[in-house]
């Protein structure tokens, strides 16, 4: 796909309407890939679609070389009589379409898969997947994938390539991974993820990593690394600590590493998630790879400061969003998250009335903006407050669970967003 000044919009997987009590790659991604085709979009981001653990976050994949099979739609499987429908009824999916219940939908999938090998079952989701995605590149549009950065310490790539990570004689981490206190959380964040042994990658010239983003790059157009300013320096926490305080900066593999990725897949297209702790050596990184960076509008109204997320800092060489997956919905972020000096300055600044709303005061701020693409999540085209939340940092329960229904896909504002899309030449 051509990176062109474009738009797009953020909506994971799992939060597709679906009677099976999670979003799949069946009729409803179709739809919505449609919806995204009529109203003018040319790019559909998600967050990354390996299998899951501890808390059902994306981010914690047990196998970064394995599809989550929740996304599997059984809707073909029974088409295909791979399964039959009498079977899928019988299964209790939740009962609150808004919502996806983890627990319903793993017991429900085990139970309707369990004549099939991993083999099997990882081969239909390739099948489904490269479907979709054809079928999105037959009306304009590409797939943005999500590489998070670390592993668990228990994941089958540490279990398999222990020369690749930071471990003990006894294959324990020596450290792990976190970031310091920040505006999430006065304790930071302790991820307890396991650390690279970089040296070591570097010698067998980041073999893993290229298979890792090959993997990606056979999935999705355009690929977002997720904490791209852990290759600069990293944050490394003592095995064992009850918190991310005690953490240390080490350097990370730098311009080596980066420059080695981007060489070999010349023809995969980037976003560096540069957000976090910034310092200079992160800045200096990010423009020696060339690489867009991102910004964010709801970290750019502080009247105090001149914010490089402000529109008229952004330059076209970077990714505009209005939040992202771990950030509130505009609804919830004027009602209950910014400062009230915040939003003033917002309204001033965008010439925001009660007619427009803030919803598409930033939306058009987005649009408006230098950026070479813009990307809303869909709460926001929808006006959904809290409860439409992806993912509130630092937290477990109630994360990665929010599903739009099949009624609020069908009322989105297809002519509104195509408007304001032609409007800005996106």
């Amino acid at each position: 796909m051509e990176f062109k000044r474009s738009s797009g919009v953020l909506l994971p997987l799992f939060s597709l309407p679906s009677r099976y009590g999670i979003g799949t790659m069946g009729k409803a991604a179709y739809r919505f890939i449609d919806f995204l085709a009529r109203s003018g979009q040319s790019w559909w981001q998600m967050l990354p679609v390996e299998a899951t653990g501890y808390g059902n976050s994306p981010y914690y994949c047990l196998d970064a070389f394995e599809s989550n099979t929740l996304f599997i739609d059984l809707d073909m499987l029974a088409d295909e009589g791979l399964i039959k429908r009498s079977d899928i009824r019988r299964i209790d999916w939740g009962s609150d379409p808004s919502r996806v219940d983890y627990e319903k939908v793993i017991a429900g999938r085990q139970e309707l898969f369990k004549d099939f090998s991993k083999e099997q079952l990882q081969e239909i989701f390739r099948k489904q997947w490269d479907a979709m995605r054809e079928y999105a590149h037959s009306k304009g549009v590409g797939l943005i994938g999500d590489i998070p950065i670390y592993v668990p310490a228990e994941s089958k790539d540490v279990k398999d390539n222990p020369g690749e990570f930071l471990l003990d004689e006894n294959g324990v981490p020596t450290a792990v991974a976190g970031v310091p206190p920040d505006a999430f959380s006065e304790s930071g964040q302790l991820w307890g993820n396991a650390l690279y042994n970089w040296p070591a990658m570097k010698k067998n010239g980041y073999n893993w990593w290229i298979r890792r983003i090959g993997r990606a790059s056979s999935l999705f157009d355009m690929v977002r690394i997720d904490h791209f300013r852990g290759f600069a320096q990293y944050w490394a926490v003592p095995y064992g600590e009850t918190t991310a305080k005690a953490g240390h900066w080490e350097p990370g593999p730098g311009i080596d590493f980066v420059r080695t990725i981007t060489n070999w897949f010349s023809d995969t297209l980037f976003i560096a998630e540069d957000l976090g702790v910034i310092t200079q050596d992160v800045g200096t990184l990010l423009k020696d790879s060339g690489l867009p960076g991102m910004k964010v509008l709801e970290f750019a109204f502080d009247p105090q400061y001149d914010s490089e997320h402000l529109p008229h800092n952004h330059t076209e060489n970077c990714v505009c969003y209005i939040g992202t997956h771990d950030n509130c919905t505009v609804k919830e972020w004027v009602e209950h998250d910014a400062p009230k000096r915040c939003l003033n300055y917002a309204r001033q600044y965008l010439h925001i009335t009660d007619d427009e709303g803030f919803e598409w005061g930033l939306i058009r701020a987005g649009m408006g903006s230098p950026a070479r693409l813009f990307v809303a999540q869909m709460q926001d085209y929808l006006g959904i407050g809290a409860e439409g939340r992806i993912n509130r940092p630092s937290t477990v329960g109630g994360n990665w669970e929010w599903r739009m229904t099949e009624d609020q896909l069908k009322e989105a504002p297809v002519k509104r967003i195509r408007e304001i899309t032609e409007r800005y030449k996106r």
